[in-house]
């Protein structure tokens, strides 16, 4: 049997791919001339010789598969099966061509036996052709991806080039607000996502070739990895059983994997829920989820960005309408994304930790925010899987807590924990570093000393001796001073915030704490700078880039306050020298 595209074709019987051309078709999109041929149609001479008759006005045809089992909501199985592309108007090359790809059977484990049903197209002789993916596949970033070549789109969907891309938001797609489209042919596709994503019913991965001033649509299929209408709204993630309702690609996600590392060996982590948002927000859901929730955080996972930033807001449980504000400023850029929201516990004191066998060290700052920067921290060294006392007496200090959704001092100095506390919670850290090798470790510690896990990041352990070196190196320039750094904007800093870079050159960067809000003056690429501070982390998110990058740092104590504006100085991490000129 045979339909065209003004057919009423029967529903669940030719495949996605050929019912996703024709759902096109109606929906007013051109797509190029097609037909379509039934998985049980005998493949004789009257089939050949009908379809050379229906495309008697062109010069090359394609031929597809049609399977049931390509394109569909769970799995596309793109590339898997046969196509068959320029193929003259011959009745012998184009029995063949069909032949072939009615018995092509990729060899998938589990497949079930199948009449492969089939598409022949006018074959479309593009100027341009691409890619456009509503929803950006790897979850990167927001926005709508394009990608294309000059000429055919094979060798870009095989990976034999590489294509030309531009991100373009969903908010102006939807507006038409088009100034960076690279081609305005592209503009009736662009400007219909919406309608688009109704016909895959959520995000949509689309084939496009630009000939003659038209825009053609060549295939549609839905974004299988970005499915997320079957995932419950709210999860409690401190269940380990629930980790399975969670599809692979959210998972996988560095925050939800580390907390279902967690939950599988029981070890200790602050309460947190995944939030799924698919097109609506449940208001009534998700403020039963966080009834009674004292400080929260809420950062989005995916898409990790929007417009290239990371998503986050601190919030309180009585308070929810922040966090729904919150939601609805990323559903304007986004329809689906997810979530976490996580409680702050009470915290004494937070740290960190990086450990390597039965050596390491950890650092403990007293109440929150260690990682970023903007407290000074008590050092002990781990040897022989025991912690040292240290060889000078521990002061105490002040710290900065969160607290009614603000920031705070702690009330008055704080004492260190004793070893004894600190050696009960090294157990807990050397469990979750077997799975994280190589990583710095964050935890927490509630005032009745019960150890909680925060999160981890990727750190090398320094071959450094000292405890006054950052990064080891050395380096000579003017000192450039770094002064009244808003604390916030080190609070609001991430490790994995994208970094534009900064072509700050030749100069010592000098600042009191080694605060994440530093970040914008690292340089682009290498560096061709130095750090020098007053005090802080030795492990903080701006220590591990410092040496990932290797830019020189050090801490200089009192010397600090002699550091002016302008001074020529001279650095040497290795002998802990400095000089000033």
């Amino acid at each position: 049997m045979m339909w065209g595209l003004n057919s009423e074709i029967p529903e669940g019987f030719l495949g996605p791919k050929a019912e996703n051309i024709w759902k096109l078709h109606q929906g007013g999109f051109r797509v190029p001339e097609s037909i379509f041929i039934s998985g049980n149609a005998e493949i004789n001479d009257e089939l050949i010789i009908g379809i050379l008759d229906k495309f008697s006005l062109h010069s090359k045809l394609v031929v597809r598969s049609s399977s049931v089992h390509e394109d569909g909501m769970d799995q596309s199985m793109a590339g898997l099966f046969h196509s068959v592309i320029n193929i003259p108007l011959e009745h012998g090359v184009l029995m063949q061509a069909i032949t072939d790809c009615r018995n092509y059977v990729p060899i998938v484990p589990d497949l079930p036996s199948q009449q492969i049903g089939l598409i022949v197209q006018e074959m479309i002789e593009p100027q341009l052709s691409g890619l456009m993916f509503t929803e950006d596949p790897t979850d990167q970033n927001s926005g709508v991806v394009l990608e294309w070549v000059h000429g055919h789109l094979e060798s870009l969907v095989q990976g034999e080039a590489e294509g030309n891309e531009v991100r373009i938001s969903r908010q102006d797609c939807l507006k038409e607000k088009l100034e960076s489209l690279p081609f305005p042919e592209l503009k009736s596709m662009t400007s219909a996502i919406a309608q688009l994503e109704s016909i895959t019913s959520g995000p949509a991965d689309i084939e496009w070739a630009i000939s003659e001033g038209v825009c053609y649509i060549l295939q549609i299929r839905p974004i299988t990895s970005h499915q997320i209408g079957s995932i419950p709204s709210i999860i409690d993630l401190s269940e380990e059983h629930t980790y399975s309702m969670i599809p692979k690609r959210i998972r996988n996600h560095h925050k939800i994997a580390f907390r279902q590392v967690c939950a599988s060996n029981n070890l200790p982590i602050s309460f947190g829920n995944l939030l799924t948002i698919n097109s609506e927000i449940d208001y009534d859901v998700i403020q039963s989820a966080h009834l009674g929730w004292g400080d929260s955080m809420a950062v989005l996972l995916t898409p990790q960005r929007i417009d290239g930033g990371v998503q986050r807001i601190s919030f309180v449980g009585s308070g929810i309408e922040k966090l729904f504000e919150f939601l609805r400023k990323i559903q304007n850029e986004c329809p689906r994304f997810t979530i976490l929201t996580k409680e702050l516990q009470e915290t004494a004191y937070t740290g960190l930790a990086l450990i390597d066998g039965t050596e390491g060290e950890i650092e403990i700052g007293a109440g929150h925010f260690l990682s970023k920067g903007l407290t000074d921290p008590w050092r002990f060294e781990i040897e022989n899987d025991a912690i040292s006392e240290p060889s000078d007496r521990l002061l105490p200090m002040a710290g900065i807590q969160i607290g009614d959704g603000g920031i705070q001092g702690t009330d008055g100095d704080v004492t260190p924990p004793s070893i004894s506390e600190l050696q009960n919670i090294l157990e807990v850290l050397k469990t979750i570093q077997e799975n994280y090798p190589k990583h710095c470790i964050e935890f927490g510690i509630e005032p009745n000393g019960v150890p909680f896990l925060i999160d981890h990041y990727p750190a090398e352990m320094s071959d450094e001796v000292s405890n006054q070196v950052l990064s080891a190196g050395s380096f000579t320039g003017k000192v450039l001073r770094i002064e009244n750094e808003d604390l916030l904007a080190s609070i609001d800093s991430h490790f994995h915030d994208v970094r534009e870079g900064n072509d700050i050159e030749d100069v010592i960067l000098v600042a009191d704490r080694p605060r994440l809000s530093l970040v914008k003056y690292l340089p682009k690429e290498g560096g061709n700078i130095g750090f020098l501070f007053e005090n802080g982390s030795r492990l903080c998110h701006l220590a591990v880039l410092l040496r990932e990058r290797g830019i020189p740092a050090m801490f200089v104590g009192e010397t600090y306050n002699q550091l002016v504006n302008e001074c020529q100085v001279s650095f040497e991490t290795s002998t802990g020298s400095l000089t000033i000129d």
